[in-house]
């Protein structure tokens, strides 16, 4: 935080305020931790768990949904309780649509 004390400021910095956490990049990219990708296509709408240490995330083939990311446990998304996951419906109801290719059938 005393490095990023004494670099200069953009003036939308300064209308941003302080940030919440400040990271200097040298852990981005880091090869502690293996990843691993495992797809699941048991039940009626195929998905893929991506996990890297203790970070797991969720992603429904239906839109590219991101439906859960989890770090140490602690989910971060938020999902409807009566979501349907089965693709009776065009989209999933929470977590992070991405609408891929595009948005619902045809």
């Amino acid at each position: 935080a005393a490095a990023d004390a004494r670099r200069p400021r953009t003036r939308a910095a300064k209308a941003r305020g302080n940030p919440v956490a400040v990271r200097d990049g040298a852990s981005w990219g880091s090869t502690t931790y293996e990843a691993s990708t495992s797809v699941d296509t048991s039940g009626t709408q195929p998905f893929v768990r991506l996990t890297r240490g203790s970070d797991e995330a969720t992603v429904y083939l239906l839109g590219a949904t991101v439906t859960s990311y989890k770090t140490k446990g602690v989910e971060w998304l938020g999902m409807r309780a009566d979501a349907k996951l089965d693709g009776s419906k065009p989209a999933i109801s929470g977590g992070l649509p991405i609408c891929f290719p595009q948005f619902g059938p045809g």
